[in-house]
């Protein structure tokens, strides 16, 4: 009986630990999304150039230290070098995201029929409204909007980042790497008792 409680205990351990190192993973690759959003911007706006028969050139004018690996840079800020901005240039970050996400979302839904796929889209559709239309800089303005401070949406962003790192965790909790990983684990686990 004690056997069998301590059995139980340790694979509950071991659950825990995997889904506990699995979130913190996955809040620190939600900063990927940091590098598609700047790309949106030099995407759209390149296009918006070619539309007025221009070619932009970009430049990336201020970085931020990654929140948990300050080694890591994160691009914060593109800027047009010669050339004017635009409603596509400003949009461009947010709405790539957005599609990239999409897609994203589409293809594991198609390959798991997994709805959960979804609720990345929306986690990064409320961090882009929230983090960078309203509270940044992506908009008319180019400043935050006054919405922003008057009803304190910074928490948007914050939770925006919680409900990707949760949805991708739960993602890798029922797909089949995640099975055979405790299995390894579980089987290493017992050797050493032996």
């Amino acid at each position: 009986m004690r056997n069998s409680t301590s059995e139980k205990v340790g694979r509950t351990i071991i659950h825990i630990g995997l889904l506990v190192l699995a979130f913190i993973f996955f809040i620190g690759l939600f900063f990927i999304t940091y590098y598609f959003h700047e790309v949106g911007h030099m995407l759209f706006g390149f296009m918006d150039g070619l539309l007025r028969g221009e070619v932009y050139s970009f430049i990336t004018s201020h970085w931020i230290n990654h929140p948990f690996l300050s080694l890591i840079q994160l691009p914060q800020q593109t800027k047009i070098i010669d050339g004017q901005g635009s409603l596509n240039f400003m949009l461009g970050g947010p709405f790539f995201n957005v599609l990239l996400f999409a897609f994203f979302s589409i293809i594991g839904y198609k390959m798991s029929k997994n709805k959960l796929w979804f609720l990345l889209l929306i986690s990064v559709l409320f961090f882009e409204l929230g983090g960078n239309v309203i509270c940044g800089t992506d908009n008319f303005t180019g400043n935050p909007l006054s919405i922003c401070e008057t009803y304190s949406l910074k928490w948007v962003e914050i939770a925006s980042v919680f409900l990707f790192s949760f949805t991708f965790t739960w993602l890798f909790y029922l797909s089949y790497a995640y099975s055979k990983l405790y299995e390894l684990i579980l089987d290493i686990a017992n050797r050493k008792k032996r």
